[in-house]
């Protein structure tokens, strides 16, 4: 039933939401609606990379509008079982993190409601039902980061336009990857 309801949510996209609470006129939003689709980036990125809305305006709007909780990933530890349950390439191209697994159910916060596309991508990893929580952008990126220094350093080069080769494994990512391959969980910011 509730991934019904995950689909039913899905079907108001973003656009729509802002435009509707008044958030930002119609040009700014189709304007970056039309960047999001071409790059194939999400639209909260392009958001938030130009400014018109910090994270924390996001999550407040995105929750209060879908009806989602709140959630501060970094006070989490992520289980290993969530770990497993989503590549860290998808979450981090998705900003979506998922954090515990209650039997058949998985806890995953996203920054901006899914689309019912990548509600059927995130079906095709699990046969679990993701129960949808509205996370801040940086410390969902901060805790991609930490479970995969390389590949988030990687991301933000290729963001940057100045892609590294593969092979080269900077020294800090090297230290900062636990060797016994446990989850790495982030101190709750001061």
């Amino acid at each position: 039933m509730y991934r019904r309801h995950l689909y039913k949510l899905a079907r108001t996209r973003l656009d729509d939401v802002l435009l509707d609470e008044g958030v930002l006129d119609r040009k700014a939003i189709e304007d970056a609606q039309a960047d999001a689709e071409r790059s194939g980036r999400p639209l909260s990125a392009l958001l938030l990379e130009r400014e018109l809305m910090d994270e924390w305006d996001l999550a407040k709007l995105v929750a209060r509008h879908y009806s989602l909780p709140f959630v501060d990933v970094t006070a989490y530890q992520i289980s290993r079982e969530a770990e497993a349950i989503l590549p860290p390439d998808f979450c981090r191209a998705h900003s979506v993190l998922p954090f515990d697994v209650f039997g058949d159910t998985y806890a995953v916060a996203v920054v901006e409601m899914p689309s019912t596309e990548l509600l059927d991508e995130l079906g095709q990893y699990s046969s679990g039902t993701p129960f949808v929580y509205v996370g801040l952008v940086g410390k969902i990126r901060e805790v991609l980061g930490e479970r995969d220094p390389e590949g988030a350093q990687a991301a933000r080069d290729e963001q940057r336009g100045k892609a590294k080769p593969a092979a080269a494994k900077p020294a800090a990512a090297a230290a900062a990857a636990p060797a016994d391959g446990a989850p790495v969980t982030a101190a709750p910011a001061a």
